[in-house]
């Protein structure tokens, strides 16, 4: 399957099986889908990260490609223990080994798989622009003038809902314009407090981290949360913990937290008052 979008042949896609980056084996747990107005199957994989297993408790406590997404620690992945017979699914790193072994491989799953149905030569293609996430479905809807947005949800308890929107329109019956909607769009956060999704920043999404690791997940709990969560009655008015603080947007912002607090909601129209 081929790479596409902004992580085709990014370092962090690269294994000793595949320096290149741009091609991988096969596709892994695949849930609700998709399907495009021109006619391609989005496949999604889902929870991926119980294929795989980092040994190195160290290494695998520092590096947050692995911790955030739940990769196995131990003895061997979580449930199926494929890398006592395939060693790409055991992703402990190897200084001695070129790209440290299989470290990366767990980075090339977690993607929309788009897939011509119609095209026995079609090479299925993973849409790095549209995220990776344990992702549930890849809804697409469109309006009548072309735009469309995609729809999916983190299968994971304490994740989030997300839309990519396409640059671009879709043109019917334009199969060549169509085919490569999906490697350049904008993401989006769900908000259901404030009734409007909130688009990941672009400096966060324009390198591989965000894509594939801890800051991807964490700058879609930055977008989806109240920074006081945990501690806010007006959020949490039955005096649920949540999750835990989020860092405010604004990291100099000196005022105290309830006046902090206050404008934090007046500036996003939460649906609680301030």
């Amino acid at each position: 399957m081929a790479v596409s979008g902004p992580l085709a042949a990014h370092p962090a896609m690269r294994t000793e099986s595949d320096p290149s980056g741009l091609e991988i084996l096969g596709t892994i747990n695949n849930c609700s889908m998709g399907a495009t107005p021109w006619q391609t199957y989005l496949a999604c994989e889902e929870n991926f990260h119980n294929y795989f297993v980092n040994r190195d408790e160290a290494d695998y406590h520092a590096r947050p490609t692995h911790k955030r997404y739940g990769i196995g620690l131990g003895g061997s992945s979580r449930y199926y223990a494929w890398e006592a017979v395939e060693p790409r699914f055991d992703a402990t790193p190897d200084a001695s080994r070129p790209y440290q072994g299989h470290v990366n491989e767990p980075n090339r799953f977690g993607w929309v798989v788009e897939v011509d149905p119609f095209n026995p030569t079609h090479r299925p293609r993973k849409r790095t622009a549209m995220g990776r996430l344990g992702r549930e479905c890849a809804t697409c809807v469109i309006d009548d003038n072309g735009h469309m947005a995609v729809y999916s949800g983190d299968d994971a308890r304490g994740e989030y809902v997300y839309k990519f929107v396409p640059e671009q329109a879709y043109r019917s019956g334009d199969r060549d314009h169509n085919r490569d909607l999906l490697d350049a769009g904008t993401l989006y956060a769900a908000r259901f407090d404030a009734g409007r999704p909130r688009p990941l920043a672009a400096a966060a999404l324009g390198t591989a981290g965000p894509y594939v690791g801890e800051r991807f997940r964490g700058s879609a709990r930055r977008a989806a949360q109240c920074p006081w969560r945990g501690r806010c009655r007006r959020c949490h008015p039955d005096g649920s913990p949540g999750v835990g603080r989020v860092a405010p947007d604004n990291a100099r912002d000196v005022r105290q937290p309830d006046q902090q607090h206050r404008a934090w909601h007046s500036t996003r129209r939460c649906s609680q008052p301030a």
